[in-house]
């Protein structure tokens, strides 16, 4: 962490230890309205982020590196985990990276085993930066857990990412006893992005006649590349996914904004969810609520079991605020409670 994030962390979490009640009153003197409601001390965090530049006013590189270094400000505590190990697969066209975690206690019989996908709009997030994440996620989960660095706009264009994901399913599910992983309780998981990535997996699992994943996890999902709901327009300022900042990822990722009717673009948009794994989704207030509650409706009338978690006085990008936020490290291990119990 370099010496300015280190300052950063510490004034924020001086700041943020304040009383809950000081947090708003502090927070209400700057706010815009779409806020009212939300976690006090996520209020005052909001108002407090104009300190760095946006996202979508930099370069993908120098995104990447603000993105990487804003979630590791924030994230939950590194912990340890049993072992960790970086492994490569053949993707379509190159090699693809999976960081492999497996928790804390040893046994002898096979665990659960959980392939992430990290967020960043296709376009930003690593699997460095997802670091303390994922172990945390490992640990609660008690399973094998794969993160995927799929590749990324703009230098790979989709759909990259969502082929580089099916190829990583394929891996994993090959992968899945020599890593001491049970192959009937394997589950994909994802945010943002990687919520879309995940759900895509399963689509797709299931269309080339693939074994199909036990459960999936889609935390506030990408699943309408459209982006035509009216959360979009409600939640478009001030909560940190912005209006722009979509406009940024899709200009970076798709070839042409025709790539948002494809269903390894937008999984809401296939002709059929019949016969998907059971679902865990989870929304926040944020511009992507609508079409998440969107797929958990449709899945939920083709017959999939779906159970759906809603953080409305959360934003998006919460699971990352879990060492700052309590209100964000209680929904995060809710998450993880209830998917684990999928699995």
């Amino acid at each position: 962490m370099s010496l300015r994030s280190r300052v950063e962390r510490l004034a924020l979490a001086s700041l943020l230890k304040l009383p809950a009640p000081l947090c708003g009153a502090a927070a209400s003197l700057v706010e815009p309205e779409v806020r009212a409601g939300l976690d006090a001390r996520l209020r005052l965090l909001l108002s407090a982020s104009g300190l760095r530049p946006e996202l979508d006013s930099l370069t993908p590189a120098q995104a990447r590196r603000q993105y990487d270094e804003l979630f590791t400000l924030m994230d939950v505590p590194r912990e340890a985990v049993g072992k960790s190990e970086d492994l490569d697969f053949a993707g379509n066209g190159g090699d693809v990276t999976v960081r492999v975690y497996w928790p804390e206690g040893h046994t002898d019989a096979l665990r659960p085993g959980v392939l992430f996908f990290h967020g960043g709009g296709h376009v930003i997030g690593s699997v460095n930066g997802y670091d303390n994440l994922c172990r945390f996620i490992c640990n609660r989960l008690g399973a094998v857990f794969a993160s995927v660095e799929y590749r990324c706009g703009p230098e790979y264009k989709f759909p990259t990412a969502a082929e580089d994901s099916i190829a990583a399913w394929q891996w994993f599910r090959a992968q899945a006893p020599s890593l001491g992983a049970d192959p009937t309780r394997l589950g994909v998981m994802g945010d943002s992005a990687g919520g879309n990535l995940a759900a895509v997996v399963c689509q797709q699992a299931l269309a080339r006649t693939l074994p199909l994943p036990a459960a999936q996890c889609l935390i506030y999902p990408t699943v309408d590349g459209r982006m035509i709901d009216e959360s979009v327009s409600r939640y478009a300022e001030h909560l940190g996914l912005t209006r722009s900042l979509i406009h940024w990822f899709r200009d970076h990722y798709y070839r042409t904004l025709q790539d948002a009717q494809n269903p390894l673009a937008s999984p809401l948009l296939a002709a059929s969810v019949e016969h998907l794994p059971a679902a865990l989704i989870a929304v926040a207030r944020d511009p992507l609520r609508d079409q998440g509650l969107a797929y958990g409706q449709r899945l939920r009338h083709a017959g999939v079991d779906v159970i759906e978690l809603d953080y409305d006085h959360l934003i998006h990008g919460f699971i990352g605020m879990g060492g700052v936020l309590p209100e964000a490290r209680r929904a995060l291990l809710e998450i993880c409670r209830t998917f684990g119990k999928m699995l």
